[in-house]
């Protein structure tokens, strides 16, 4: 659905990780880089229209708040510069963001994404083939 809304993408691997401030199953985490002539609220909206197109139920509908979604999409960062605050500081959000720009420099820390990686990998496992995870459904 990402390639058909912004065309060319590039893709992180996928990794597992435990789920940060819930009780619920692990989730997958992966990251995308794309280019758009987009403002960062538009992007918001392009977005938010492709988690609905999955089913995606929000805060406030149906009178309840969802703990787990089945897809989330959030802006790490937007024309370099850091749009989540969390984005070094998490693995399940570093470690991806080192597959696609491992050289990117915390302006906090001065370490790189790859650095940072490193230090957190143990936190995440990096998922070989995702298709494999779905083959039981074909």
């Amino acid at each position: 659905m990402l390639r058909a809304e912004f065309g060319v993408i590039e893709v992180s691997a996928w990794y597992v990780s435990a789920a940060v401030g819930l009780d619920a199953a692990p989730f997958w985490n992966g990251m995308v880089a794309l280019r758009t002539n987009l403002n960062r609220d538009a992007l918001k909206r392009r977005l938010q229209a492709v988690e609905d197109r999955t089913g995606r139920v929000r805060r406030g509908e149906q009178g309840n708040k969802p703990e787990v979604v089945s897809l989330d999409l959030d802006t790490a960062a937007f024309n370099g510069e850091v749009a989540e605050e969390k984005l070094f500081t998490l693995a399940y959000l570093v470690v991806p963001l080192a597959d696609l720009a491992p050289l990117w420099v915390d302006p906090q820390s001065g370490h790189t994404a790859r650095y940072l990686a490193w230090r957190c990998s143990e936190q995440v496992i990096r998922i070989p083939d995702p298709s494999l995870a779905f083959e039981h459904l074909a």
